[in-house]
């Protein structure tokens, strides 16, 4: 498995997909090898990883964390483009002169579809960021698709803007459900009163969590805003300059996200076009609809298809369903419930068989 980022454990949410779809196949009996840039040899489940070091440490700033389009705004963290895909396809071809694979599964069609070694079948993941960047860069885009034998997109935009075929999988990432907690025990832990909703992402640009909170500021309810990253401090200000009744809780997992999810009543999917990239289908999104969270969504890119609830995409208009909800228990029940079964479809039980039956087949092709 090839990929531009892994995570080591629970708590770290760099690409946690891929970390989800390595542990989706090894439950169905497969062995799994991750390459990528990463901070450990193994992570905690024992899943072998080959770091891929494309920089001096100190220089190694591109694939990390809130990902490669916001760690560019770093002029340092360019160094990294140039290096890093001669760096991925060599350690690449060195796992696979060693274990000799019989499918690669490359996660983000632009730059590993490209690394993977030669002479054995590929099953290439596209995301968002990658799809954005072939689409600008067409030559580009023919090789990544030349190199797979199979394609995987994370929603139908995606998939559609690289003009693929009908027969590619369209499917989101799966997700582990989130254990659902009692919500006036949730609300109490949070010290929670009113009518709550909740953003779950990384506080980045594309995620545009401002809008949540200008939206909030008009509709007197609470955010919880689960999730860290470089615009926090700048939110943090916005919210005091509305005063706005917004929480702050940082990144969070396992309890606290049970937490988060348990308390709140409806989802808010802020995110926004950012230079031409929208968003592929928030894993977040699926954790909420899990919780039977409607979701109140600017409809960018793929949680246009995939969200159940309403779609709002200016702060009056967020707010307005936001109390529209609140008044309509009903409404909010249905949503909810209807959220809950559709995402039944994207767990990583159904998800991870889905792409182990692609991968056998690929390694019984003739």
């Amino acid at each position: 498995m090839l990929s531009t980022g892994f995570p080591v454990n629970e708590a770290d949410h760099c690409a946690s997909f891929v970390r989800g779809s390595a542990k989706a196949l090894i439950k169905r009996g497969h062995l799994v090898h991750v390459v990528a840039p990463s901070r450990r040899a193994r992570d905690e489940l024992s899943i072998p990883i080959t770091r891929v070091r494309y920089a001096p440490r100190s220089l190694e700033r591109t694939f990390h964390g809130a990902g490669v389009p916001d760690n560019v705004r770093d002029p340092r963290a360019w160094l990294g483009l140039g290096t890093f895909p001669l760096a991925l396809s060599r350690a690449a071809r060195d796992v696979a002169a060693r274990f000799r694979p019989e499918v690669v599964v490359s996660h983000f069609g632009v730059p590993c579809a490209l690394a993977a070694p030669r002479g054995v079948r590929q099953l290439v993941v596209w995301h968002s960021a990658d799809v954005h960047l072939a689409s600008r860069f067409p030559a580009l885009a023919e090789r990544a698709l030349r190199a797979g034998d199979r394609h995987w997109f994370v929603s139908e935009d995606k998939r559609a803007l690289l003009g693929r075929r009908e027969d590619d999988v369209v499917c989101p990432m799966g997700f582990a459900p989130v254990p659902r907690l009692d919500r006036a025990e949730a609300k109490r832990a949070l010290r929670v009163s009113k009518f709550c909703a909740l953003t779950l992402s990384r506080l980045v640009p594309i995620k545009n969590v401002g809008l949540a909170i200008d939206a909030v500021a008009k509709s007197g309810h609470t955010l919880l805003v689960a999730g860290d990253g470089t615009e926090r401090a700048h939110l943090e200000k916005r919210a005091l300059a509305r005063c706005a009744d917004v929480r702050f809780l940082g990144h969070v997992s396992g309890h606290r996200k049970a937490l988060a999810l348990s308390a709140a009543d409806a989802l808010v999917l802020p995110s926004k076009e950012v230079r031409g990239r929208a968003e592929g289908a928030p894993i977040a999104l699926l954790e909420a609809m899990s919780a039977a969270l409607p979701a109140v969504f600017t409809g960018y890119g793929g949680d246009d298809a995939l969200a159940v609830g309403i779609r709002a995409r200016t702060a009056n208009e967020i707010a307005r369903a936001l109390k529209r909800l609140e008044r309509d228990e009903g409404e909010r029940t249905t949503l909810g419930q209807h959220a809950r079964l559709t995402s039944g479809r994207y767990t990583w039980d159904v998800v991870g068989e889905r792409m182990s039956a692609l991968i056998r087949a690929l390694a019984t092709r003739p």
